[in-house]
């Protein structure tokens, strides 16, 4: 990671050296030459083990049948294969009378997690990240599907984006403009490294080399325990605050933030209305622990670090007595109220945590976490009544409330842009109800003069979703005019057009979008079902296939490959496609037969 910053003028005002954009990152290297011990105990925490290439990875796999290698899901078997020291995952689609009707397979490059949860893989085509399917998860030996894929399986088809990535590897640089193509080499670091924690650390090599002496605190490189307590727990929160959703501040990148900075500087944090969260067991840690007692009556010195040491990942049988110790550091002269004994025979190591933060299942498949809400009494049911939305008030609240008016006015622009986000993932009423809001908080002549290209986008998609068209085409017209290749506002304006019948401009529109990312098989799908709306068959089922050679699982796409095949006199082929159609959703069986009698009656 580089920066273009001069070192005339600081960017930010800190004691921190390091947090000037143009200290340069020097690798983790450079730190273990001095700090030996910590970085070898460092490279066994699961943050020293967040990424790496699938062949480096510690083998904590199991490949045979006991271990679900393979398994079904909805129809689609998939497996894991070890083959000439790679990796390939493989989804395969038959019939009932086993006949292959579809099958991709993909290496899988990069290991995901340090494998104590889980461990999920990457894709690697020409600089582009997508997201495998299967997911291996330790605690219960098995492959399954990746989280949320139950619900929506995108198969090898879901694009890794930065933001997807900033908490799992060090550093990346993305290609401007796109969704998930990176500069080779794609990953600065594999793991988290040292420096996401400490910051950038030339001028601390520097000084190191120069044998400097410091009287009391060397300041060439952060070192969180000697920051105020708001920016020691954003070095944490950089990656364990997620909230509902994330939104880059105006002018910031993902990877801009650099410890000893406020967080809130380069990310907003939205979580949800406290009246829309009826069980606050599913928030995140962070939130847990900013609601707890224990954090509250701390008076800022509880922390992430009060029972988390980031350099050492303690062994099984030494947790329950250090973390007693954490707790007896405040809790001594006012300790557990049940007598030993009797603890004893809730934990046999009389364990704090095992009572006060028991871990529980998470809102992810296959995953538990501990409970940091600290509560005394873990076992009591609280009542929990669901509340309305006070009138006037919207969805989400930042974490951390603005103080000052120019705050206020940025924040609402972080709203607006985090409401589309949540509306992506909700019903039509409600995405109309959202878009109206953030069209509101969207001033259009403000992110147009201060080229705030996101919040120009997000407006734009407002506008559309609102039905709003014309104004929507000429916003995504303007923003394209000023960034011709930004691939998400071409996918929206292909889309947008495509829906208005003005076929020529999506066309182009989809043309752009597919030269800049190859490898989505929804851009293949969109400029397919132009071309069928102009009728030119042979264009559209070309279409088709090379969709389908990236995503063979693709309903849509095996279903407009019919129509196709029909128009162009090819019922034999046109039988094939709906035999993988009928396949892929069975319960639709009756549906998809009526519908191509249908087709073959009006040929």
């Amino acid at each position: 990671m580089e920066s273009q910053h001069s070192d005339a003028t600081p960017a930010y005002a800190s004691p921190w050296l390091n947090v000037q954009p143009a200290v340069q990152y020097v690798g983790d290297d450079a730190c273990a030459s001095c700090h030996v011990e910590h970085s070898k105990s460092f490279q066994h925490h699961s943050m020293g083990r967040s990424l790496a290439p699938t062949a480096a990875a510690s083998s904590i796999e199991g490949w045979g049948t006991e271990q679900r290698n393979p398994f079904s899901a909805r129809g689609v078997e998939y497996r894991v294969e070890k083959r000439g020291g790679k990796t390939f995952h493989v989804e395969t689609l038959r019939n009932d009378m086993g006949k292959l009707l579809a099958r991709i397979e993909r290496e899988a490059n990069f290991a995901v997690g340090s494998g104590v949860s889980g461990r999920s893989y990457l894709f690697e085509r020409d600089g582009f990240l997508l997201m495998s399917s299967l997911t291996w998860y330790p605690r219960q030996q098995i492959w399954d599907l990746s989280p949320g894929y139950s619900v929506r399986n995108h198969h090898f088809s879901r694009p890794v984006t930065a933001e997807c990535l900033f908490c799992h590897c060090n550093s990346v640089s993305k290609v401007p403009d796109t969704l998930n193509r990176y500069v080779p080499p794609i990953f600065n670091g594999f793991s988290i490294g040292c420096e996401r924690c400490h910051g950038p650390g030339s001028l601390h090599v520097r000084a190191r080399q120069e044998s400097r002496v410091f009287e009391k605190i060397d300041r060439t490189i952060v070192n969180p325990r000697h920051l105020e307590p708001e920016l020691r727990e954003a070095v944490c929160q950089q990656c364990h605050l997620q909230g509902q959703h994330r939104v880059a501040r105006r002018g910031k990148d993902t990877f801009d933030f650099r410890p000893g900075l406020p967080l809130q500087d380069f990310i907003t944090v939205f979580l949800r209305h406290p009246n829309l969260v009826t069980n606050d067991k599913f928030v995140g840690q962070v939130e847990q622990m900013y609601g707890s007692k224990c954090f509250q009556g701390s008076g800022g010195r509880m922390g992430c670090t009060t029972c988390h040491d980031p350099h050492v990942l303690l062994p099984a049988g030494q947790r329950a007595a250090w973390h007693r110790q954490r707790c007896l550091n405040c809790h001594e002269n006012h300790g557990c109220s049940l007598p030993v004994n009797e603890r004893l025979r809730q934990s046999k190591d009389d364990s704090c945590i095992q009572c006060h933060m028991p871990v529980d299942e998470a809102n992810i498949t296959h995953t538990a976490f501990s409970d940091h809400r600290i509560r005394r009494r873990p076992d009591t049911k609280i009542t929990e009544v669901p509340r309305r939305l006070p009138q006037g008030e919207l969805p989400l609240v930042p974490f951390r409330r603005p103080d000052r008016m120019a705050d206020r006015s940025e924040m609402e622009r972080d709203l607006g842009i985090a409401l589309m986000l949540m509306a992506e993932n909700h019903e039509e009423t409600l995405q109309r109800s959202l878009a109206q809001e953030a069209v509101a908080l969207l001033k259009a002549d403000r992110a147009e003069s201060m080229l705030d290209l996101p919040a120009w986008e997000a407006r734009a998609n407002a506008l559309w979703t609102l039905g709003r068209h014309e104004e929507a085409a000429d916003a995504f017209a303007k923003l394209l005019g000023k960034s011709p290749r930004l691939e998400s506002a071409l996918s929206s304006a292909a889309g947008l057009a495509t829906e208005m019948g003005r076929y020529r401009a999506a066309r182009r529109y989809w043309e752009s979008v597919i030269a800049i990312n190859p490898y989505r098989w929804r851009y293949r799908l969109g400029l397919a079902t132009v071309h069928a709306r102009q009728q030119d068959w042979h264009s559209a089922l070309y279409q088709c296939q090379q969709g389908i050679q990236l995503h063979p699982f693709a309903k849509e796409l095996r279903q407009l490959a019919v129509t196709c095949q029909l128009a162009l006199g090819n019922p034999d082929l046109a039988r094939e496609e709906l035999e993988v159609l009928l396949a892929l959703e069975p319960g639709e069986a009756e549906r998809h037969r009526a519908w191509f009698a249908e087709l073959l009656r009006d040929r």
